[in-house]
Parts: structure tokens; sequence; C-alpha cells
């Protein structure tokens, strides 16, 4: 992650590895708008996992660092680690390796500050199948050479195909895809 990576989403990324490493692939972050008082409403989420909520995620709110001392912004996740370890060890899913090279390419859209970038994650999964490999942030800007309410958000793709190599126009294609899924679910535009 770059520095300029909120916590929430370094601490999100912990949580996918840990499900991942758990063979889960079932899980989701819904936001919600009722946080706890210790925690910034527009930055929290109930983590699900395989229909069941199992905890929150959320950035601790301004106020109480403010009320701490604390100087840096925090982001912090508690799951029920009894209900996710249910039926562990899982077994093995293994998938044969493509022989052909996966291409990566870079998404910049600006958004509503208040949309959740997850949803726009979740239509390009959906509209891209599974030619899209992986998609994660990388960077994440509001400032000054934006309009307020409004936020830049760096997207990596990788695309691969299991069967032949993905040509150019597969590729404009699969990028198009992710950026109707972009406009589709958050409104967001290329910048």
């Amino acid at each position: 992650f770059a520095n300029t990576t909120p916590q929430i989403f370094v601490v999100k990324a912990a949580l996918e590895k840990l499900f991942q490493s758990l063979q889960i692939s079932a899980y989701s972050f819904v936001q919600e708008t009722h946080a706890p008082d210790f925690l910034h409403k527009g930055q929290f989420a109930q983590v699900v996992v395989e229909g069941q909520n199992v905890g929150f995620i959320g950035t601790l709110h301004p106020a109480w660092l403010a009320e701490e001392k604390i100087r840096f912004s925090v982001a912090t996740a508690e799951v029920d680690l009894n209900q996710i370890l249910k039926g562990q060890p899982r077994p093995l899913k293994f998938k044969s390796l493509s022989k052909f090279q996966p291409v990566e390419r870079d998404f910049a859209f600006v958004m509503d500050s208040g949309k959740a970038i997850g949803d726009l994650i979740k239509e390009a999964k959906k509209s891209c199948g599974s030619a899209l490999k992986e998609i994660t942030v990388f960077d994440i800007y509001e400032g000054e050479k934006l309009p307020v309410g409004q936020k830049s958000v760096a997207l990596r793709a990788l695309f691969q195909n299991q069967e032949t190599a993905l040509t150019e126009a597969d590729l404009q294609t699969l990028s198009q895809k992710v950026l109707e899924a972009g406009e589709k679910s958050v409104k967001a535009t290329l910048r």
C-alpha cells in the first residue's frame, strides 16, 4: 500500500488475507450508518462471512482521537474467531496455474467522498468475471485539486485468462467493463 492509503484499507486487506488463508471466499464488508460512538460513522462496516455477521471494521472517530491525544488516524476491526473458524481446517482447493501472462491496468476514478469503494470493486468483479484475477486500491486522494466532496481513487486490476493469452481487444473490453462498473455502482468517472 502507498503511504497515502487510509488505515481502514490496511486493516481490511489484513482481514481479506486471513479469509483467503482459511479458504473463505464468501465474505463482504457491508457499510452501515449506525456505528458505535468511538467509530467514524462514514468509515464503518459490518464484516459478513458466509451470510453471518461476524464483527466490524472502522476508523476511530476524530473526536475520540483528540480526547485521547492521538495525532494520527487509527483503524480497527473486531471479529468473532469462533464463528470464522467453524469447519476449519477446510480442504484445500487447487486451481491449475495459467500458462498465460497476467496483465495489469491502472484506473483513476473520481467519485463522491461518501460512496463506498467496495461497491465499485464488487461490481467490477461481477462484470469482468473470472478474467479479473485481482483488483486493489493503491491510492486515495482528497484535496485542493478536486471539488469539495469528491475523492480520487486509484485501482490496479490484474487480468488473466486460464485458456488463452489476452489480446489488446480483450483488454479494452475488460477495461471498458471496469469503467462501466464504476459508473453503474457509484457514479464514478475516469480521472
